[in-house]
């Protein structure tokens, strides 16, 4: 991982399982996007130092911190604020979703997911922003 490659054009993605990491940057980046991923919130705080890329999916639960706190702390950034963040979850509770909205999530995907759908919505996020 090299955080200091972020900018437009890249997809963050903030995943804590390394297999789901791996298969997400796997279909992403098979779809030719540029994926840098970071597996802690550790890493999640040393990667907003830095410019924000097009795009984040972030895993609703990481190590420490719940998806709605990282939410707000990214978009509390300079420059963060408008990036597309797509949450991630094994969790399909009405609450957590309509939390994680509130916090400032754009959309919110629920695994096991379906490529296809993954790709879609990460395209029509994208495209928005053009």
């Amino acid at each position: 991982m090299n955080l200091k490659t972020l900018s437009q054009g890249t997809i963050l993605v903030v995943e804590n399982n390394e297999p789901t990491a791996y298969l997400l940057d796997f279909l992403l980046s098979r779809e030719g996007y540029k994926v840098i991923s970071v597996t802690s919130d550790e890493q999640l705080h040393e990667s907003l130092h830095y410019s924000p890329p097009q795009l984040i999916i972030l895993n609703s639960r990481l190590s420490y911190q719940q998806g709605n706190e990282m939410i707000v702390m990214c978009r509390s950034q300079t420059g963060w604020q408008d990036i597309p963040i797509l949450m991630l979850s094994s969790d399909y509770v009405g609450d957590e979703i309509s939390s994680a909205l509130s916090a400032g999530a754009n959309d919110y995907i629920v695994q096991p997911f379906q490529h296809a759908e993954l790709i879609g919505r990460v395209g029509r996020h994208l495209h928005s922003l053009q």
